[in-house]
């Protein structure tokens, strides 16, 4: 215990809270902040995945026409 909360011990509770608080805001704008970076991550992903499918379906699609390999060998093999 310092002198100061010794002597004003309502006082260094005081700061003591504002420090807090202080700390309390800085962290929800950090993570506010972090929040959206993760929901603008998701999208990309989202859309990365997206395409990957497209290309796969496409892919999957001409292997069938062709007869290199048909769905249901496909299906078994997954």
């Amino acid at each position: 215990m310092s002198l100061y909360n010794f002597f004003f011990p309502q006082q260094a509770a005081a700061d003591h809270l504002q420090t807090l608080a202080r700390t309390q805001r800085l962290r929800s704008r950090k993570d506010t902040h972090l929040s959206k970076i993760q929901d603008e991550r998701i999208d990309e992903l989202e859309m990365d995945l997206g395409y990957v499918a497209l290309i796969l379906g496409s892919l999957l699609q001409k292997v069938d026409e062709k007869g290199v390999l048909s769905r249901e060998e496909i299906r078994e093999t997954m």
